[in-house]
């Protein structure tokens, strides 16, 4: 299912007070969003390659289209035991183009946050791959800073199990 068009490189992340847009998804019992301009399609979980020598976070790479992407599994991202099921989905994100997959267990749509309800993190304050969290009628979003993802992958891949 595609979600966004193409928007170049160029896409920049939204100003500290601009609204927010986010595909929200479940990572376990928590909900996690991806600024909505980023996400590039989401795909069922499909037979993925595995990567000799990649950390347990790096559950394979995805064919898609001819083009090998990596994709990182959630949980283990997280620090939870991995648990991949039929259900499951891979969120393709990337600026121009799909960079890499997010293994999550679910995709509950898209939302909107105003500047008020986001608090945002430098990026040392909790876990480089977290922006912030987004604060919604029902509980908290913790906003997933993709190019911090991006920069994970290719350390990860090069880590022993």
């Amino acid at each position: 299912m595609p979600i966004a068009e193409d928007r170049g490189a160029g896409a920049a992340p939204a100003a500290a007070d601009s609204p927010l847009q986010a595909v929200v998804v479940a990572i376990g019992e928590q909900r996690y969003g991806l600024p909505v301009e980023l996400v590039r399609e989401i795909v069922p979980l499909p037979a993925l390659l595995e990567l000799a020598g990649a950390a347990a976070t790096v559950c394979g790479a995805l064919n898609r289209h001819g083009a090998y992407i990596p994709v990182i599994d959630g949980r283990a991202m997280v620090g939870q035991p991995s648990h991949a099921t039929l259900d499951s989905l891979v969120v393709l994100a990337g600026a121009a183009q799909p960079q890499l997959g997010l293994l999550v267990d679910g995709v509950s749509g898209v939302r909107q946050f105003a500047a008020s309800q986001c608090t945002r993190f430098d990026g040392q304050t909790v876990a480089s791959f977290l922006a912030g969290i987004a604060s919604g009628d029902d509980g908290p979003v913790l906003l997933l800073h993709v190019p911090a993802l991006l920069g994970m992958i290719p350390a990860l891949a090069r880590q022993q199990p």
